[in-house]
């Protein structure tokens, strides 16, 4: 039976880190994402960034084999295929933006 999960319920690589990755990763991502999108930048579309971003330590996760339930695969193919598939559809293309944040995501967890 699955457990619900927290935000906070991530011992492999604790709330600080989890937190910091979120902030750093979403961040530098939404800068990138701004590279590619003429002005005004609409500036608000750093939490996609973000999710991206935690999807990136969940495939770390995954990848390792530090975590492979059903409840974080499930996961990271909804989040994956909903933001990719949003980006096909708009805008004909992966957005570096949600390309920069699944890729951050996954380097800093493996550098935690």
């Amino acid at each position: 039976m699955l457990r619900p999960h927290k935000v906070t319920d991530c011992p492999q690589i604790g709330f600080a880190r989890l937190l910091l990755l979120r902030l750093v990763a979403g961040s530098i991502a939404t800068l990138v994402g701004t590279q590619f999108v003429e002005p005004p930048w609409n500036l608000g579309t750093g939490a996609s960034q973000a999710t991206m971003a935690m999807a990136g330590c969940g495939v770390s996760l995954a990848v390792s084999g530090a975590d492979r339930t059903k409840f974080l695969l499930f996961s990271l193919a909804f989040a994956i295929f909903a933001a990719l598939s949003l980006d096909l559809i708009h805008a004909g293309h992966p957005k570096a933006g949600h390309i920069t944040g699944l890729l951050l995501g996954t380097l800093m967890t493996r550098a935690f």
